[in-house]
């Protein structure tokens, strides 16, 4: 495994073939979207969404 560590905060490692990015030592993982099937009449439950990481594991 080949580590750059950028400063106390931030390192990239070259694993299984990709860079994965690690901040303050826990692997950063990012998302490119979120999709939510929501039945029209349930809409209005999700007007307080504040965070996709809160929303990942639903």
């Amino acid at each position: 495994m080949q580590e750059f560590i950028v400063n106390e905060y931030l390192s990239l490692r070259f694993e299984d073939e990709e860079t994965v990015i690690y901040i303050s030592r826990a692997r950063f993982i990012q998302y490119a979207f979120l999709l939510l099937n929501i039945n029209i009449d349930e809409i209005s439950t999700f007007d307080e969404i504040e965070s996709i990481m809160r929303q990942r594991k639903s």
